[in-house]
């Protein structure tokens, strides 16, 4: 996986507050990819990451730490 940033910028002053170095995540027996999507939580407390190759993470925007568990786009359309 590479580590790709995410800059986080505040919609009322428009300023840069906060930068997630987040792994992109590669699919098994696939390479990492580019981050295409991300998504908060209603409390802003947690950031969704989707890549171009299906797979996502969840990342805690206060620390930068991945949740553990790795999921695919497909697994969730399940």
């Amino acid at each position: 996986a590479k580590t790709v940033p995410v800059y986080l910028v505040s919609l009322e002053t428009n300023a840069h507050f906060k930068t997630l170095n987040v792994n992109t995540v590669p699919v098994i027996g696939g390479p990492a990819s580019a981050i295409s999507a991300l998504h908060f939580s209603n409390d802003g407390k947690w950031v969704g990451v989707g890549c171009d190759n299906g797979a996502m993470r969840v990342v805690d925007v206060s620390t930068g730490a991945s949740m553990p568990a790795q999921v695919s786009s497909a697994e969730v359309l399940e």
